[in-house]
């Protein structure tokens, strides 16, 4: 239910946010661990047999990882230079390009008829490079603008993205919950998502009502075009066309929420306004491409798409 809705569940969220700052504001320090039990989750939901995919790719999925940091990252710095951003603004739009690939992802890919198994494996593997690449990404492109902590970054990353993910997996696989239970804790990590924006638009509540339209431009230009560099890598790597969706979505939609604490603990809350702006539009752009793809698979204007 939550999911499906999910686009309403965030303008809810944010109006929430809007309504109640002054409650809200208060449960900041709940931030980290709402991230580390979404980890948790998500690993605990992962089937870890589709590592068995990488042989099938070969070297193209790594290749693609490393292609979504660098390009992704570099472009949303060249955004946030071409549109004139604030400094706050500018460090939060950098520190989006930097995140890794979002659960939200694998939602799409399902709805659209794309690789799964590619899109969730991509997922995971950004996730697990995450607590390097995203550090030492931020430090090269932002170290002559803000100090960057990257040892305090990698030590919390590794502490509530890859420690939760791993005894998620742990859980999984000892089967200690039975698989009906842990699907079923998805909607409490869509819950955690909607809670985590509602607690970031408290904290800028007074700068939602002014947002600057050069950083929501800049947000939907990153997003817009984090699609296309997506689409064009995996034409490059000659993937077929359910194994593009997936790149699609995975450059595009991202785990703003890693990048929204990394904001919040080691920058300012002005910095992590343009990971909310980004989170919701990336779920409003997502489920347009998942609509252009399923018309598309109807006519079939793509030979080869209908199996």
């Amino acid at each position: 239910m939550l999911k499906k809705y999910f686009v309403f569940s965030i303008l809810l969220a944010v109006l929430l946010g809007l309504l109640f700052p002054n409650f809200f504001v208060l449960l900041k320090p709940a931030l980290v661990w709402l991230l580390g039990l979404i980890m948790l989750i998500v690993g605990m939901n992962v089937k870890y047999e589709e590592f068995r995919d990488i042989r099938k790719f070969k070297y193209k999925i790594l290749v693609a990882v490393l292609i979504k940091f660098i390009f992704v990252s570099l472009l949303a710095f060249m955004i946030g230079k071409l549109f004139g951003l604030s400094q706050y603004a500018f460090i939060g739009l950098v520190i989006v390009g930097c995140c890794p690939g979002g659960t939200a992802s694998n939602l799409m890919a399902l709805l659209s008829k794309a690789n799964l198994s590619l899109t969730v494996l991509l997922t995971l593997l950004t996730s697990i490079l995450a607590p390097i690449m995203m550090p030492v990404t931020l430090f090269v492109l932002l170290h002559k603008v803000v100090e960057v902590p990257v040892l305090h970054i990698i030590t919390t990353m590794l502490m509530v993205a890859l420690l939760p993910l791993c005894m998620g997996g742990i859980i999984h696989k000892t089967k200690i919950l039975n698989q009906y239970f842990t699907q079923k804790l998805s909607n409490l990590a869509v819950l955690s998502i909607l809670l985590i924006i509602t607690i970031i638009v408290s904290l800028n509540e007074k700068l939602f009502y002014h947002i600057p339209f050069n950083l929501l431009l800049a947000c939907l230009t990153l997003n817009i075009l984090a699609y296309l560099i997506g689409y064009l890598t995996s034409v490059i790597m000659k993937f077929e066309y359910k194994e593009r969706l997936s790149l699609v979505y995975e450059f595009s939609i991202l785990d703003v929420g890693l990048g929204i604490i990394i904001a919040l603990t080691f920058f300012s809350p002005e910095t992590a306004l343009a990971g909310t702006i980004y989170a919701i539009l990336q779920n409003i752009t997502g489920p347009i491409i998942v609509y252009m793809a399923n018309r598309m698979h109807k006519k079939a204007i793509i030979p080869g798409v209908i199996n």
